[in-house]
């Protein structure tokens, strides 16, 4: 494990490390305790990453689809009506 925050490493390299952390003995945690704190950190900003992420996409998809539920049923019923009049005879 390197000491770079911003290292490729990905979520389930990370998950594999805990777990082996986990099986431990007390004696060698306390050896392996900087690295143990440098993978947290890691899953940390992994963490945030992804919840930005996913807080990004949730706006992004509620922009797009406010318009077409503000519309209503009836309006988008009657527009595919048309639609489907004029290209599908």
């Amino acid at each position: 494990m390197t000491d770079n925050a911003n290292a490729e490493t990905t979520y389930t390299e990370l998950y594999a490390l805990l777990q082996t952390y986990a099986t431990l003995s007390d004696e060698e945690k306390t050896n392996v305790d900087a690295e143990f704190t440098t993978v947290q950190q890691m899953i940390n900003a992994y963490n945030e990453k992804a919840y930005t992420a996913n807080s990004e996409l949730a706006n992004a998809t509620e922009i797009v689809f406010a318009p077409i539920v503000a519309t209503g049923f009836t309006f988008l019923a009657a527009l595919w009506f048309l639609l489907k009049k004029k290209f599908f005879i």
